[in-house]
């Protein structure tokens, strides 16, 4: 199978010039746009930035408990990393078999206790750290217990994470403390305290890894976030269920590293601002006549927890809860909704006025697209108008960059394999060649990684700006620039690339006149020299 290409209508392929605001295709694509942006936030108790549900069963979730709310968020907002904290499991040796009593009666059993003494004969070795060992000694241990009338051991099956937590000093409450009322040195470091046993921990870091990992290759989109205080909110008056909403988030990434022969984990905060939760925002502002408060770059999330509790005093039953949450959370619709906000675009540059948009979007032509013929490429009329290719091309890719010389909109179709990242390669080094600026977009990452490694081999990767992802980091961003200023003085002159050009055009032309003489019918015998 081959790549084919569709042409649009005229309508939507004039030379571009924005349109009026008052012209009628613009304002019927307004009223679509802002129809379709309203659907972009799912504002159902089904979103889990509306009803997030915390369980200990969740993988892609960790929760800090007995930590500085704001300690942990300006960490991470000065770049800082953050590891994390388990609770350790109990301990091996308690207290109580630490007595005089015990360890008598502890060497008595060693000798005469026959369950233990058998299983000494079938260990080879007495390596003191043999499993098969170890697992001998506690069995025996735990019958002195027995036998001395002690409590059982504490264990997983026997205690629970937090009265483990409490007995190490740690406060296993979700409802985090205030800044200020405690002064223990611990809440000032660089880890956060989970109540989550070691091997749990890693499970749930390694899978919200995993999954920051695999949203980031399938939609470039980064999914992982701090959420800072939770709004305790009801749907209704009447209703007895409570919903609870994130705030505050704030865009992280994570790492590993391996210690001992085990996965270390550690967050860091990204570029990008902390944020409202806006589609929080939509709802309680259609569905309850409420505007939450905007988060100033210079706060801290227990100073706006205080001004929200303000504007929550008509509520009675809604209150912030005081936690905080590492997880994933999905913003991919939430940023195509920020960014068709009309009073983010200037007057008259909304996208309605764009007249591709507005053919699309508002209708009023009489065309439609058509499959587009091949042109003939060698043909002078064509030759002469056709952009330098950096990839090689078929009849039917270069008929496509034709196209976009003359200023046509189109669409390429075709399967994976078909070269169409070969297109788009040779459409974006075309623009480049004219002095344009080109904007690629695409839903995968992959398809980005695709044409800019093309471009990259063609010698072009030097002037992509990647602004996805965690590419879009500044550090990376200003190192990019930095790159190119380095090199500018290494590219050939606009003059030398148009002299060359000419020289083809010429050559490219002589010899196709030389194969139409070829081919042209001689006197009356009408046979050609070929």
């Amino acid at each position: 199978m081959e790549e084919r290409y569709e042409r649009l209508p005229e309508e939507v392929c004039l030379p571009f010039q924005r349109l009026d605001k008052g012209d009628q295709r613009s304002r019927a694509a307004t009223h679509l746009i802002e129809r379709l942006r309203t659907k972009l936030l799912d504002l159902t108790t089904r979103n889990p930035l509306l009803n997030y549900r915390h369980s200990d069963r969740a993988r892609a979730q960790v929760r800090a408990v007995d930590e500085l709310p704001d300690v942990l968020y300006r960490r991470l907002a000065d770049g800082k990393s953050l590891g994390f904290r388990p609770v350790d499991d109990p301990a091996p040796e308690p207290e109580d078999e630490k007595t005089d009593e015990f360890h008598g009666a502890l060497e008595a059993n060693r000798l005469q206790d026959p369950e233990y003494l058998e299983g000494l004969t079938g260990i080879a070795d007495d390596d003191p750290n043999d499993p098969a060992f170890l697992r001998l000694e506690r069995a025996l241990r735990d019958r002195v217990r027995i036998a001395l009338g002690l409590r059982p051991r504490p264990t997983r099956a026997t205690i629970t994470v937090a009265e483990c937590a409490r007995q190490l000093g740690v406060d296993p409450t979700y409802d985090l403390p205030r800044s200020g009322s405690l002064t223990n040195p611990r809440h000032y470091d660089d880890e956060t305290q989970t109540l989550l046993f070691p091997d749990r921990m890693e499970a749930k870091l390694s899978a919200l890894r995993e999954g920051t990992r695999r949203a980031l290759e399938e939609t470039g989109i980064n999914t992982l976030f701090g959420a800072y205080g939770f709004l305790e909110w009801y749907d209704s008056p009447q209703s007895e269920k409570p919903f609870y909403a994130p705030l505050l988030l704030q865009p992280l990434e994570i790492e590993r590293t391996s210690q001992r022969g085990r996965w270390r984990y550690f967050v860091k905060g990204l570029d990008g601002d902390t944020a409202v939760n806006i589609t929080l925002a939509e709802r309680l502002k259609q569905d309850h006549a409420l505007d939450l408060p905007r988060f100033d770059e210079d706060e801290t999330p227990e100073v706006y927890w205080e001004r929200l509790q303000d504007v929550l005093s008509h509520h009675v039953r809604w209150r912030v809860r005081r936690f905080v949450t590492f997880g994933l959370f999905s913003f991919g619709r939430l940023t195509m909704w920020h960014d068709l906000d009309p009073s983010r675009w200037r007057e008259g540059e909304s996208p309605a006025t764009n007249p591709v948009v507005a053919g699309l979007l508002g209708g009023g032509g009489t065309g439609a697209a058509v499959e587009a013929p091949d042109y003939e490429v060698d043909a002078p009329e064509i030759a002469t108008s056709l952009p330098p290719l950096i990839l090689d091309a078929d009849s039917s890719q270069v008929s496509a960059l034709v196209d976009v010389v003359r200023g046509r909109s189109f669409a390429i179709k075709g399967p994976p394999g078909t070269g169409k990242s070969q297109t788009i390669a040779n459409l974006i080094g075309a623009a480049v060649a004219r002095g344009k600026r080109v904007l690629f977009l695409a839903e995968k990452m992959a398809a980005l990684d695709v044409v800019k490694k093309r471009l990259d081999e063609c010698g072009l990767g030097d002037f992509v700006l990647e602004l996805h992802s965690t590419r879009s980091k500044k550090k990376d961003v200003l190192e990019s620039f930095q790159r190119r200023l380095l090199q500018q003085d290494r590219f050939v002159a606009p003059s030398e690339i148009a002299r060359e050009r000419a020289d083809s055009t010429t050559l490219t032309s002589r010899l196709n006149a030389y194969t139409i003489l070829l081919n042209t019918p001689l006197g009356a015998t009408g046979k050609t020299i070929l």
